[in-house]
């Protein structure tokens, strides 16, 4: 049972890896926000700075891209009420047609 567990954790861990590097591959090259810079000047460690603002750019993209994402689903979502209004209507008129009122 014991390695069935650790199969799983390293799957999992391995899908986190591969979802975060598809991330990262995506928005290579954004500004950064600082947001870890204020931890890299207390430790002094350059490579902290430098992974910070990675960090900081992959959450502050994946954050952007998923406020467009509800942004869209909420849209979609809007439309699929108006269509459903406008259906709803015509079998409303097309009822009445059919029982003559």
């Amino acid at each position: 049972m014991g390695d069935k567990t650790l199969q799983v954790d390293r799957d999992v861990l391995q899908g986190l890896s591969n979802v975060l590097a598809a991330i990262a591959e995506t928005v290579k090259g954004l500004p950064s926000t600082g947001l870890f810079e204020p931890a890299a000047k207390w430790v002094g460690v350059s490579a902290v700075g430098a992974a910070g603002k990675e960090i900081d750019g992959v959450v502050g993209a994946a954050v952007g891209l998923m406020r467009g994402r509800v942004s869209d689903m909420s849209q979609i979502a809007a439309q699929n009420r108006d269509d459903y209004a406008a259906a709803e209507a015509r079998f409303e008129a097309e009822l009445r047609k059919l029982r003559g009122a």
